[in-house]
């Protein structure tokens, strides 16, 4: 897959750099490093900066879509200039309408079996420990010994088969979710977003997980998609080893873009990005 050098040639590219941007990003691994509890995940200072003068430009759209909760998700990211999309697209909200995905609430009565069930059963597996998000129960097991880890999935999906119908189980970063059984991901909740939008918009979307493969595939060559992190396979278009690229890819969308005071149907006057800033070995 292509890194990045051809992503800042990508992201010079006149067909790219001609109309305004959404930038959808996740949260836990890509904004912010991942935690060994999510309540202690933290956006670092130079981080939130590079957001907070990416939601002044007149020419860039922030979408933060995630696996956590709204209120849990916007309290994290503090950006009042800001799309939010909690529990993986299913719940949206910003500028405009908050909108909550037509089906989510036909499978609460499933999530709350399940969450019945779960709490017993996670006591027979030291470290693992349930978080209730509403619309979708996610499994930690990061402080879980690692010779219970086959054993774990196994419980898990056992556990869910009378409810199979309703919910599936997701693999993810040391956690295991139960997600309603809805065709939605955050790739669809970024194109939801973008219809919101007047004119017309190019989207961008930055993740690292496999709850994120989901929003590649959905988007496919609709929007400039970057996977964070080695992946043996990716829908991705580009792909950076780490979560270190982040920052200074938020530095090279501040300097492919700046405001115009031109009109609000004139498109976006593009500037060069540094060609000598510092990237990571």
């Amino acid at each position: 897959m292509p890194g990045w050098k051809r992503l800042r040639e990508r992201l010079r590219d006149p067909r790219f750099k001609g109309r305004p941007l959404l930038l959808g990003l996740d949260f836990d691994g890509t904004l912010a490093a991942l935690a060994p509890r999510p309540e202690r995940a933290s956006l670092q200072d130079s981080t939130k900066s590079l957001l907070v003068e990416l939601s002044r430009r007149r020419w860039i759209k922030i979408a933060v879509l995630s696996g956590r909760t709204l209120p849990d998700l916007k309290s994290k990211v503090g950006l009042k200039r800001a799309f939010y999309a909690g529990n993986h697209g299913l719940e949206i909200m910003g500028p405009g309408k908050p909108w909550v995905h037509p089906r989510a609430a036909r499978f609460k009565r499933a999530l709350s079996r399940a969450a019945a069930d779960l709490r017993p059963l996670l006591e027979r597996f030291p470290g693992a420990w349930l978080e209730n998000k509403g619309l979708g129960l996610a499994v930690h097991y990061r402080a879980m010994p690692a010779n219970l880890h086959g054993a774990l999935e196994a419980a898990l999906r056992r556990l869910l088969v009378p409810m199979r119908r309703e919910l599936r189980l997701a693999p993810g970063k040391k956690v295991w979710e139960a997600k309603p059984r809805a065709a939605w991901n955050k790739g669809l909740a970024l194109e939801l977003i973008k219809s919101r939008l007047p004119g017309s918009w190019n989207l961008m979307f930055i993740g690292d997980d496999d709850t994120d493969e989901e929003g590649f595939a959905a988007l496919g060559k609709k929007a400039l998609t970057v996977r964070l992190g080695r992946a043996k396979i990716t829908s991705a278009e580009f792909v950076l080893r780490d979560r270190r690229y982040v920052e200074l890819l938020l530095h090279a969308v501040l300097e492919t873009f700046h405001d115009s005071t031109a009109g609000e149907n004139t498109v976006p006057v593009p500037r060069q990005a540094h060609p000598h800033r510092h990237h990571p070995a």
